[in-house]
């Protein structure tokens, strides 16, 4: 292995440890995989082409149990560990990500469930995960399974046309480069976060390092002399160095920002080709930096691990990045010496190809089922359910009481103590949904169309009243209770709302927000309800007031639901797993809504209708009440939790004057 190699990786590691431990110098450090990417591009390209031009073949069992000799080992031990600390240090409601991210990682795709996981709205309390930085091994176990078979390709074509292959490889590679860079501009710019993890956008990375490979038997560098290598050379080096100073986490990522590091590590490796003893490359050639490069692979799968495990342990310690730098390196050490060199070098592997890939599918095998195992271990939602002992808000309501709206009990604190334990689960919490989402009424934040007239209907089917729910996510959280009442009193309601979308005028909203909100408005236009409802977390009520004011000329009525507040530390959930009910409240304070919702209330001569005195009925709202948890994510109420406001949301809407039917009785979950 070349020694300015191996130091451009000890180069690529280190930016990428001292970014995750926090060091804000180095708030670029990522770029440090894309470095990692052209690196891995010219290694395997160089392999290859010239197994090709010795061979005329390539092999692809060959190919690929040289690749799992050296990747599997240390990979499945890592995996492992954090299967383990998971179990041990985590809460049981990370369990389930981690033990499908531990999967995917194991089968190289957990790229594409992190890009996925990167808008999904549902996922937004979700903590980082143990296993994440395994989405750039993905990316490039993914190039591996594709790159031979490119240069096969090629093979095949230039041998049957007597073509010189480096030739027809530039030009394919070129092609491969120009559109993949093209589509990672466009794409990156249109959505970073899913951008950042897909495949596409990283190929031309690892191209670039191929391209610099075939071309390495000929780079003409040298005839422009010394000094004009060492100038390219320096240059090459300070843009790998300074992506690392001058990016954030506020760039768009890849894109044309990702051009720095990786044609900087492009002309660092091409001036090693020219010139191997340039100046930059003996530096980087130094004993430490090629100790440290060697390990490189070892560091970044354990750094990760350690990064989040620290943030658990010891969050405000200032000495956290050197335990990170020194301990992922000891690990790495470790996994290299007893793990990784014992089986990478071991004989009969190596003269046996095939029983190498047999022993990585059983290992990967292995690695998913340990996964799977720990996903299994997450308690189910009803796991202690006692019948009867689950009355959520309910639990407030004091029996004597016989009017609308019922007194509250004298001591509400008395209904916070556990009798039972609590439903959901706090280990499942975040999957106790309205099933608008399992149904697909609740329409995603990159949707921009309208359901049909007759679709997402709930409430009386066959109900003479017809009524909308529209806003975003704390608008759908309503549908369990209002699906209730509209049985009760002959509401066809349609849920119409979207994530991350208030029914607004606001041009700050998203083009896919501002896209549905227009054709929703043209729907409701067209064909106007006789009852509105809506509710959402939005601070802005300009627009919503100025949405409503063009649409309510044509509506009978108006129903605002006051925006509930949520926990101002994060996910109530996975406090209750680690500290326990008593230490997981957390202060009264007006909801991030309520001021547009109030505005709104106002200006269509409405009431508003708040909920919030059997949400959080004292100066320290509980994060359970009646065994019932309140909160499935740092704001949004549990589908549970809603099924019991169900009859004090009725009977609130009956002294309003927007219901007139029998109350629905109050009966603790089942």
């Amino acid at each position: 292995m070349r020694g300015d190699i191996e130091g451009l990786r000890a180069v690529a590691v280190t930016s990428v440890l001292l970014f995750h431990a926090g060091v804000p110098s180095f708030s670029g450090g990522f770029s440090g995989v894309d470095v990692f990417f052209v690196i891995s591009g010219f290694l395997i390209t160089s392999q290859l082409v010239r197994t090709a031009e010795a061979t005329g073949r390539v092999s692809l069992v060959e190919f690929y149990s040289r690749r799992m000799r050296r990747l599997l080992p240390a990979a499945g031990v890592v995996l492992i560990s954090c299967l383990l600390a998971a179990w041990l240090w985590w809460p049981a409601s990370d369990w389930k990500l981690v033990g499908s991210d531990v999967a995917a990682s194991t089968l190289y795709v957990v790229n594409w469930s992190l890009a996925l996981r990167a808008v999904d709205y549902l996922a937004e309390d979700a903590t980082p995960n143990l296993v994440q930085h395994y989405w750039s091994l993905s990316v490039e176990e993914q190039f591996y399974v594709v790159w031979p078979l490119l240069i096969m390709g090629v093979l095949w074509f230039v041998q049957r046309k007597h073509l010189p292959l480096r030739r027809w490889l530039v030009v394919t590679l070129t092609a491969v480069i120009i559109a993949s860079l093209v589509h990672s501009i466009i794409f990156t710019s249109s959505n970073p976060g899913q951008a950042y993890f897909f495949t596409t956008t990283r190929v031309w990375e690892l191209a670039l390092g191929a391209v610099t490979a075939v071309l390495a038997p000929s780079l003409t560098l040298t005839r422009l002399g010394g000094g004009t290598v060492l100038a390219l050379v320096l240059a090459g080096i300070g843009a790998v160095v300074a992506s690392s100073f001058v990016f954030s986490s506020a760039t768009p990522w890849p894109g044309v920002a990702a051009l720095l590091p990786t044609v900087g590590t492009a002309l660092v490796i091409a001036g090693g080709c020219a010139e191997l003893g340039n100046p930059v490359a003996r530096v980087l050639g130094t004993r430490i930096l090629r100790f440290i490069g060697g390990l490189s692979y070892g560091i970044y799968l354990w750094h990760w691990p350690i990064v989040l495990l620290l943030g658990r342990l010891a969050p405000d310690a200032w000495w956290k990045w050197g335990v990170v730098l020194s301990g992922s390196t000891f690990l790495a050490w470790l996994t290299a010496r007893f793990v990784e060199n014992p089986i990478r070098f071991h004989p009969a592997l190596a003269r046996h190809a095939g029983l190498t890939v047999l022993l990585g599918l059983v290992t990967m095998a292995v690695t998913v089922a340990a996964a799977l195992g720990l996903r299994a271990l997450v308690p189910t939602s009803n796991s202690f359910l006692t019948v009867g002992s689950h009355r959520g808000a309910l639990a407030l309501v004091d029996p004597t009481s016989t009017g609308n709206p019922p007194r509250r009990i004298p001591d509400p604190s008395s209904a916070y103590r556990l009798t039972a334990n609590l439903l959901p689960a706090p280990a499942v919490a975040t999957e106790d949904l309205p099933d608008v989402y399992a149904n697909k009424c609740h329409v995603p934040e990159k949707t921009t169309t309208v359901v049909g007239p007759d679709e997402c209907i709930y409430g009386d089917q066959q109900g003479e009243i017809k009524a909308v729910l529209v806003g975003d996510s704390k608008a759908s959280q309503w549908t369990p209770a209002l699906d209730a009442v509209g049985k009760a009193e002959g509401w066809r309601i349609q849920i119409l709302a979207k994530s991350d979308c208030a029914f607004t005028t606001d041009a700050e909203v998203s083009p896919e927000c501002r896209a549905y909100n227009r054709a929703l408005l043209q729907r409701l236009e067209a064909e106007p309800p006789s009852l509105v409802i809506t509710s959402t977390d939005t601070n802005r009520s300009a627009g919503v007031v100025a949405q409503f004011d063009s649409l309510m000329p044509l509506v009978d009525h108006l129903l605002v639901l006051d925006d509930n507040q949520g926990s101002n530390y994060g996910p109530v959930y996975e406090c209750l797993q680690e500290k326990g009910i008593d230490a997981c409240s957390y202060p009264r304070e007006p909801a991030s809504g309520h001021a547009t919702l109030a505005a709104l209330a106002r200006a269509q001569h409405t009431p508003l209708i708040s909920m919030n005195e059997w949400i959080c009925p004292t100066a320290s709202c509980p994060p359970a009440i009646g065994n019932v948890l309140v909160l499935r994510q740092s704001s949004h109420l549990t589908n549970t939790y809603l099924r019991t406001l169900a009859p004090l949301l009725h009977r609130e809407l009956i002294v309003q004057g927007f219901a007139s039917g029998t109350p629905l009785p109050m009966r603790p979950i089942k």
